[in-house]
């Protein structure tokens, strides 16, 4: 159980220090329309994330993973907008609320391993969308390097999303017992 919520908190990290990353070390200078879409889809799918890993580790308790999922992913949206401008901050805020409201609350209503399960796909969104902003990012600085390996960049992108897939911690997820049910099985008797 503990190696999945490792696994869980170190692919977050590493994608948000990755953006983060990219964002601070490059000259990047997009219009204010490209900064908020980026930080919107990267909030949304942080979010998504949060929400179903809080959704986990919690599942039984609605209102604690739901407000732990809106303050983990509202800070990480702004995080990830404020070096882009402060609209983008904002909308980063409040594009990580709603997706991690949504996340935890979607994971409370299924099963565990159905919640592994959404985790993963969100998993394997995050992992795109973090390659493709972070791609758009330094075609403005290294724009010869990004098109003359374009190709590769897709391929190991494609390769680190199989990777994912086959190290994704499924079985220390089904195991962990959900407390609703057991509260339940405590009233039936």
């Amino acid at each position: 159980m503990i190696t999945g919520y490792v696994y869980i908190i170190g692919f977050l990290s590493i994608h948000l220090g990755l953006i983060c990353f990219t964002y601070f070390f490059s000259r990047y200078k997009g219009s204010l329309m490209v900064n908020m879409m980026m930080t919107m889809a990267l909030a949304m799918v942080f979010g998504l994330s949060l929400g179903f890993s809080i959704g986990i580790v919690l599942h039984g308790h609605l209102l604690y993973s739901t407000l732990f999922s809106i303050i983990l992913a509202g800070i990480t949206g702004f995080i990830l907008g404020i070096r882009l401008h402060v609209v983008a901050s904002i909308e980063g805020l409040f594009s990580g609320i709603m997706a991690g409201m949504m996340g935890a609350m979607v994971v409370e209503m299924l099963t565990i391993s159905e919640g592994a399960a959404l985790l993963l796909i969100s998993l394997l969104l995050l992992m795109g969308t973090t390659m493709f902003c972070i791609r758009h990012v330094l075609q403005e600085t290294f724009s010869t390097f990004v098109q003359k390996y374009d190709y590769v960049l897709l391929v190991a992108t494609c390769m680190l999303m199989l990777l994912t897939f086959w190290t994704f911690p499924f079985s220390s997820m089904e195991n962990q017992p959900s407390s609703q049910h057991e509260e339940n099985h405590h009233m039936i008797e």
